[in-house]
């Protein structure tokens, strides 16, 4: 499963959260889990900070990625890929970077 690839939420969140971005390198692939970030409607997103909660277009649609809502689910629960979302990688990775940051404030 390729970093980046976006499949569909089959979880109870599916409503405010329709998609689960894989977010793990894909140097992990043999693993057993996949690390995931959900994607939620952007119209059910409040006050975005846009370094950070990034927006994103999946199949025409506009999301927001959280990544304090970061988790790990066995690759095996996961549908097949809807889109991979590659050509957002560099906002996608600067959000990732902010959350694991050492910076104080």
């Amino acid at each position: 499963m390729p970093q980046y690839d976006v499949h569909r939420n089959v979880g109870r969140a599916q409503d405010a959260a329709p998609y689960l971005l894989v977010v793990q390198s894909s140097l992990f692939n043999r693993s057993a889990s996949r690390v995931v970030v959900p994607l939620f409607r952007a119209d059910l997103f409040r006050q975005p900070d846009p370094g950070f909660h990034v927006r994103l277009h999946v199949q025409g649609a506009s999301v927001v990625m959280d990544p304090l809502q970061i988790f790990a689910i066995p690759a095996a629960r996961l549908t097949p890929p809807v889109e991979n979302i590659e050509d957002q990688g560099d906002a996608i990775s600067a959000a990732l970077d902010l959350l694991l940051s050492r910076a104080y404030r």
